[in-house]
């Protein structure tokens, strides 16, 4: 419902429009009628006015109607405004056209041209109407873009590694600077089941970006479980008590948060790092938030946490070993450093169950001399070694086994390595064998050949594999609705998504959603 006024003193004329706006305009209604200009000025400066046309006669008490529009304007500028004069100077529809009025008409007028000028403001506000929703249509997919476009930046210096090339994109399409920390959130609540709704993620990434500052910019990642990650971008000097501003600004925003929201949260801060070394502040995250929040009293509460932490340390440290990338050891201490978190009982049987695997993985190794004898001695010595000198044990001996391992040995040529770093970094493009096969410098036909041979999978089939893996710990870990999930993997095309899921699967990603919210609530 369209709101009107009506400035008049003339009860003729207010009569004719009354006629007029109930007979021909349901959609209008006349909320009040006065005769000062004092009364107008005061309906139409209102903060809170919503009025949406105005119809006034420059002949009212007081000022005359044309200044009453000239104080109107300073304050409003949405009402529409139809001027109505008994004199038809050129300068009056001069000074009219100035103050931005829909419509000057003299006086006497037919209800045809009151109409015309009625219809006119109509018209122009339904105008401005579309326009602020495709304003606002238009803002609200930016909003998304930018977030699922953080949610990416995240999700590839987690999961993945980043080229030169792809750092510099998010760089600038995200304003941040080439250094920064990631900073681990824990989620908790006394209603788990806050931590599961979009909308309560949307409104803690929205008050999160509410503390965006020229000092630090933050980068927002998926919700992985009870966790949210973030990279803090430092856009300061990387002082200590510029760190310290840093703290207080996160302990303000889970205040904000807890006050809003009735969530807690639990922060682990990283060291700040180059975007390319990313990765070691975000296990530095991890670390940091292990010794703020938990302890031996709690490791019950926090043991899903931890073994999802080793799982993914682990496949890091297998591929990292396959790849002979010199990462291993970096990977090696982090899982080490991981099993601490786990019952002694638990930390012997990682240990034998890492040595087994390394064994499968690293065929360079000598192991058929080790098999029999070393191996068997392995095993007995880690399930005798005193606790407080088993991770010192399992950390010389894994060294020992990665140092004694040849460069010319490696499981893989250089062309299937270098196509295996290429496709695990670039598998949400359009990645092709021709493509690869140019950038590790043999043909096609080549690689294909040599690539099924080392790896017991075509080039597609490890494409695929990798693209569905990464598209099952996405809908485990969070929301993402599953056309999104398939972009996120290189899939344009949903349908074609799904059937190559459940090709691979054996179930839609639909059903593979709901099978795992059936098993996550048989577990609460």
């Amino acid at each position: 419902m369209y709101k009107v006024i009506i400035a008049e003193r003339d009860m003729e004329y207010i009569r004719q429009l009354q006629g007029i706006i109930t007979k021909e305009y349901r959609d209008c209604q006349i909320i009040n009628i006065v005769g000062s200009s004092r009364e107008v000025i005061e309906l139409l400066n209102h903060e809170d006015t919503d009025i949406d046309i105005a119809i006034i006669n420059v002949k009212l008490t007081g000022v005359n109607g044309l200044e009453a529009i000239k104080k109107i304007r300073q304050k409003n500028v949405e009402t529409r405004i139809i001027i109505l004069s008994e004199f038809g100077y050129l300068e009056f529809a001069k000074e009219a056209i100035r103050l931005k009025a829909d419509s000057y008409i003299t006086m006497p007028a037919s209800d045809y041209e009151l109409s015309e000028a009625i219809d006119l403001c109509l018209k122009e506000i339904v105008r401005i109407e579309k326009y602020r929703r495709t304003i606002c249509s238009v803002t609200s997919e930016y909003q998304e873009a930018k977030q699922y476009i953080e949610y990416s930046y995240i999700y590839s210096v987690v999961f993945s590694k980043l080229t030169s090339r792809e750092i510099k994109k998010y760089v600038d399409l995200l304003g941040i600077s080439m250094r920064g920390c990631m900073v681990n959130l824990e989620l908790e609540s006394e209603d788990m089941r806050l931590i599961n709704k979009q909308t309560v993620i949307q409104q803690i990434y929205e008050c999160i970006h509410e503390h965006d500052s020229s000092m630090f910019r933050f980068v927002f990642g998926p919700r992985m479980g009870k966790r949210i990650i973030l990279y803090v971008s430092y856009n300061c000097e990387e002082t200590e008590e510029n760190k310290e501003k840093l703290k207080e600004l996160l302990n303000a925003i889970t205040e904000d948060i807890n006050m809003k929201l009735s969530i807690n949260i639990h922060l682990g801060i990283g060291k700040v790092e180059e975007i390319s070394n990313i990765y070691a502040s975000y296990q530095d995250a991890i670390r940091s938030f292990r010794v703020n929040r938990y302890t031996r009293s709690n490791l019950e509460d926090s043991e899903e946490f931890y073994n999802n932490l080793y799982k993914d340390l682990e496949k890091k440290y297998l591929k990292s070993l396959r790849l002979n990338d010199g990462e291993s050891s970096n990977y090696l201490n982090h899982l080490l450093d991981t099993m601490d978190y786990f019952s002694d009982e638990v930390r012997r049987s990682k240990v034998i169950e890492l040595l087994v695997l390394t064994r499968h993985t690293m065929t360079a190794f000598d192991w058929e001399s080790y098999t029999q004898d070393n191996l068997t001695n392995y095993l007995l010595a880690v399930n005798n070694i005193p606790s407080n000198e088993l991770k010192a044990w399992a950390h010389q001996t894994f060294e020992y086994i990665h140092y004694s391992q040849m460069d010319q040995n490696r499981l893989y040529t250089k062309a299937v390595s270098d196509a295996i770093n290429i496709i695990d970094s670039e598998f949400v493009k359009n990645v092709t064998l021709e493509d690869v096969a140019g950038r590790v410098g043999v043909s096609s036909q080549y690689l294909s050949k040599i690539f099924k041979e080392e790896t017991n999978q075509t080039f597609v089939e490890y494409l695929t594999n990798l693209r569905i893996t990464r598209a099952k710990e996405i809908i485990q870990t969070s929301d993402q609705p599953i056309k999104q999930v398939g972009i996120m993997v290189g899939y344009k095309d949903p349908n074609y998504f799904s059937r190559i899921f459940r090709s691979v699967v054996g179930i839609s990603p639909s059903d593979f959603r709901k099978n795992v919210k059936t098993r996550l609530s048989s577990k609460d």
